[in-house]
């Protein structure tokens, strides 16, 4: 599971990054528009995310740049387990 999370935050990390250079780079320039649109769905997720699970949760809303730079936070360090 926890390779499975990596990959997921390696791709969506490298999406954002093709996305914002894909107007300026001429080989992706034909697919500038998709990847812009692939990146404001999932913005748009995370916006229905952070306004419904407070809701959802009963817990207090908080701002919504927080809650995305959390969401880098906790995907970046994913725990590993340690055998001893």
């Amino acid at each position: 599971m926890i390779r499975f999370c990596k990959l997921v935050k390696a791709f969506l990390l490298s999406l954002y990054a093709v996305t914002s250079v894909a107007p300026f780079w001429t080989p992706l320039q034909p697919y500038a528009s998709w990847l812009q649109l692939a990146v404001m769905v999932l913005i748009t997720i995370h916006l229905i995310e952070f306004l419904l699970l407070p809701v959802l949760r009963e817990k207090p809303k908080q701002h919504m740049i927080p809650t995305l730079l959390y969401g880098f936070g906790h995907w970046l360090p994913l725990r590993t387990k340690k055998t001893t």
